[in-house]
Formats: C-alpha cells, sequence, structure tokens
C-alpha cells in the first residue's frame, strides 16, 4: 500500500528536508522560507506530511524512543549493549543520559513542526485551500501536537509549554515557556477534542491518518492516564472514550495475532493509529530488524549484540497454549545445518523476538511493517481497567481482557479477583500482550510504584526502583539552555 508520507518532498521552515522516499527524483532544497512556501492546498498538505514525519527520526520512532520505552520492562533487556541504552535497561540513568537528550529533541521538533502548521495553515486566505481541507489539515496537526505533548509529559512530567510558531532561538528559549504543567495537560486535551473532528476513515493514499476515532481513542489514554498518575479523577470520562471507539464498530480484533504484525496487514481493522514505515525509512538499517534481532528474510539471530532481546523470565511467563508466545519469540532456527531451539539454543543465550518480523524483507534495510501506536486490544484492556477503578465488582471489566485472551487461545477470566489483584492481572496482559510497542514504561508509572516495584521484581535482575523512576530526568543540557535551574522556571525532577 502507498503511504501519504511519500507525497513529502520537503519539510519547509526552518527544518533540513526529510530522507527521500524512492519514488523522489527531484532535487530537495535545505530552505524555504515559510512566507513563501504556504501558498496552495497542496503546500498545506506536504507540511502536515512533514509533521507525521517527525516520527521517523531516528531518537524517536525509528529507534531511541522504543528504547526508552521498553527497556525498563521485563520483557526486553539491552543485551551487553551498555552505554546510555544499559542504564534505561538498569533503572541508572541520570540527567546526563544521550538517549533521553535526544528523544528529548526529536519529539519537540515534531512539535515545532505541529506548531507552524497549524499558525500558518490556520491564516491561508479564501481561495487558496479549500476550507473543509484547511480544517482537517489544522486538526491532523492538533492531534499530532496533542500525541507529541502526552508523550513528553508523561516520560518527563513538568515539560515546557511551546503552542506558537518558532521563528527564533531567542523564540523558543523565553523562560515563560516552562513551568506549565498544567497548561500542557489542558493543550493536550484541547488539541484532542478538535481532532476528534477528523474523518472517521480515508481512502486511497491516504489510509493511515489520524482519524476522528484514534483522536477519541488518545483522549481515553490521557484521561487514564491522568486519573492513573493521581492527577485527576478521570476514570468515567476514559471509560467513556474508550465506549465511543468500542461502539462505533470500525475497529475489532484480527482473528490472529500473529497477522497483526505483517506489513501486508499495516492498516487493518484492528489498528486505530500507527507510525506510517516507507520501506528502507531509517539512518541504522530500519528499526524493526533491530527489534527481532533477526537477519532481514533469515530467521536466524543476528550476530554480535542487538539491542533487543527479551528477559528469560518473561518468555517463561507465557502459557505453553498461549497463541501469542509463537508470534512474539524465535523458538526454533536453523543454524550450520542443524536445528537449534530455545531454550538450549547455543547460539541464543536470551530469547529473541519475532514479533515485527517482515519475511518479505532480505536485509534489515527492507523493512516495512508499521509500528502501532494505538490499537484496539489496547482499547479494550484499558477499558476493562476503566471499569475495574469506577467499581471492581463490575462483572463488565472482564470483557476486553477476555477478548484479548480468547484470541491468545487462553481460558476466560472469573469475577473472583479484588481491585487490586485485578490490576496484576491486567498490568501483566499488557506487557504480554503489548510488549516492543512502547506502552512499558507508561503502563508501570500509571499503575504506580508499587505495582512497578512488583513487576519489575518479577525478573531475575534485581533492580532497586524508588519513587524518582516514576519519571525521567529534564536532560541537563535543556535546563542548561534555559541559564540553569531555577524554582518555579525550570526545576529538575525529584531525585536527580
Amino acid at each position: 500500500m502507498n503511504k501519504f508520507y511519500k507525497t513529502i518532498l520537503l519539510f519547509p521552515f526552518l527544518f533540513l528536508p526529510f530522507s527521500c522516499q524512492e519514488f523522489l527524483e527531484e532535487e530537495a532544497f535545505d530552505f524555504i522560507a515559510a512566507d513563501d512556501f504556504f501558498q496552495s492546498e497542496e503546500d498545506a498538505v506536504s507540511a502536515v506530511n512533514g509533521v507525521y514525519d517527525a516520527m521517523q527520526d531516528i531518537d524517536f520512532y525509528n529507534r531511541h524512543f522504543q528504547m526508552i520505552c521498553d527497556l525498563p520492562g521485563i520483557s526486553s533487556t539491552n543485551n551487553r549493549s551498555g552505554g546510555w541504552r544499559g542504564q534505561i535497561d538498569k533503572y541508572t540513568w541520570d540527567a546526563s543520559n544521550e538517549g533521553l537528550a535526544l528523544s528529548w529533541q526529536a519529539i519537540y521538533n515534531g512539535v515545532a513542526r505541529a506548531n507552524t502548521v497549524i499558525n500558518r495553515v490556520g491564516k491561508m486566505p479564501a481561495g487558496s485551500i479549500d476550507a473543509e481541507v484547511q480544517r482537517r489539515v489544522v486538526n491532523e496537526a492538533k492531534f499530532l501536537r496533542g500525541f507529541y505533548y502526552f508523550t513528553l509529559v508523561r516520560l518527563w512530567g513538568n515539560v515546557p509549554l511551546v503552542d506558537e510558531e518558532i521563528t527564533s532561538i531567542e523564540n523558543n528559549l523565553r523562560p515563560a515557556n516552562v513551568g506549565t504543567a498544567n497548561a500542557v495537560w489542558e493543550l493536550i486535551i484541547s488539541d484532542l477534542k478538535a481532532a476528534e473532528d477528523l474523518p472517521l476513515e480515508y481512502g486511497g493514499n491516504d489510509i493511515g491518518r489520524a482519524t476522528g476515532g484514534a483522536a477519541s481513542a488518545m483522549l481515553g489514554t490521557v484521561y487514564l492516564q491522568r486519573s492513573g498518575l493521581g492527577i485527576a479523577n478521570e476514570w468515567g470520562l476514559a471509560k467513556a472514550q474508550f465506549e465511543k471507539v468500542i461502539e462505533s464498530k470500525k475497529y475489532s480484533l484480527m482473528e490472529s495475532y500473529a497477522d497483526l504484525f505483517l506489513p501486508e496487514n499495516d492498516n487493518g481493522k484492528e489498528s486505530i493509529f500507527n507510525m506510517q514505515a516507507a520501506q528502507g525509512f531509517g539512518d541504522e538499517g530500519q528499526i524493526h530488524g533491530a527489534m527481532t534481532g533477526v537477519r532481514g528474510a533469515e530467521l536466524v539471530p543476528a550476530g554480535g549484540w542487538s539491542s533487543w532481546t527479551s528477559e528469560p523470565e518473561f518468555f517463561e511467563m507465557f502459557a505453553e497454549d498461549d497463541k501469542r508466545k509463537e508470534a512474539i519469540f524465535l523458538l526454533a532456527f536453523e543454524k550450520d545445518g542443524k536445528i537449534e531451539t530455545y531454550p538450549g539454543s547455543s547460539y541464543m543465550a536470551n530469547p529473541h523476538f519475532t514479533k515485527y518480523w517482515d519475511q518479505g524483507a532480505t536485509a534489515n534495510q527492507d523493512y516495512a511493517n508499521d509500528m502501532y501506536i494505538l490499537r484496539f486490544a489496547d482499547v479494550l484492556l484499558m477499558h476493562s481497567e476503566t471499569l475495574n477503578e469506577i467499581d471492581s465488582s463490575d462483572p463488565k471489566r472482564l470483557e476486553g481482557i477476555n477478548n484479548v485472551r480468547a484470541r491468545a487461545g487462553l481460558s476466560a477470566l472469573t469475577n473472583s479477583y479484588t481491585q487490586d489483584e485485578f490490576r496484576k492481572i491486567l498490568l501483566l496482559e499488557r506487557e504480554k500482550e503489548l510488549c516492543m510497542e512502547q506502552k512499558t514504561v507508561f503502563d508501570y508509572r500509571r499503575f504506580g510504584l508499587e505495582k512497578m516495584q512488583w513487576i519489575v521484581g518479577l525478573s531475575s535482575q534485581g533492580y532497586e526502583l524508588g519513587e524518582k523512576h516514576l519519571l525521567y530526568p529534564i536532560p541537563q543540557r535543556e535546563i542548561d539552555l534555559y541559564g540553569g535551574e531555577k524554582e518555579g522556571v525550570f526545576e529538575q525532577n525529584k531525585g536527580y
């Protein structure tokens, strides 16, 4: 399927052009001033495509963001890669961690692009762009800005609020931009409410753009996260959003869990919002090859170390009849003329993932799987979570999780668990269903320190977790850019 990203020639104003897709023949320019660019409907659409494309930065969804979201979980380990990755895996990170600083910068790059589109496209005069397209493009940019800020606030807490177009370095370094946690949450909610007006579906090359359904699901996730973190009691609001998505009948579970991760099923019926990967994107040979740790189409563990393998204890948590096990892990492969199996392989100390393995790839660079940001199984599990928090005696809390378990070939849960027992079941079920989908660190923090200590303690690593691990430290270089830490202006998170 063609992806709408492939219409991007360059992203104008203040940014270098993106990596070219295979159709590109024209020369790309380094810079086009915004005043010279926003002249037509085509310009507006190209610009919002660039806001989506921010996710394909190596420090965002193309590699490093996965590490800071997934390596702290019991499902994955850095497999001896060391450096800043090892710090994330072992809960020893500090404010100088390079990966955190790079991801911060990449996500704010996406925010800046969204701000420019919202400002410039919103001001395009009548006659230069169809009014409906203008409204849609602005709301797409608001959806993405809301999602990017939601990502920032879940990772770092009190982050700078930049909701205007950046036109100079001085404009970007105003102290008034920081110390505004409540305002950031308000912007996220406002942006996602506006984005609910987006179309519920698209056709042709526009498939994969943010929809009204994606905005509803994301807004429900915001209310869920705020409630779990104790910022607000919005469980009822979250429930209403998830039920809006469920009752729309626009989404349903794929019959096979394994089929979810095949390129031909990108944007399928379970997909609510994806990072639209284009074949060959990325500076380090496509994220999925690194995540699986296998060599292209050859189902053999990559030599040396890779950035992702599973912790053995997580592998052992899967029941033998759990159909997800074979879809997630490399269980057997042929090496040097003989069949190797895990466990017991002389070639594979830890289990490797094959969740995103593209059988049609000839090398890691050829992987073309989308990355799920929101899918229907996630919504079903979050709906069960909200019902458990609202009324733990409600048998409907079982519906979502049991639907997910049924696809995995597992028996249904009964309504015999206390509210706290059910929280643990949900947290572990989410790890099994959504591992390597950038949910782990957000889930752990939402369920609280006690549950985070419990689930991390299921591994044999023996990490010591404290209150400070509920947030990452603000990158020190960002604080230095603002002239150092100042109370009420730009404060480091507690414990760092």
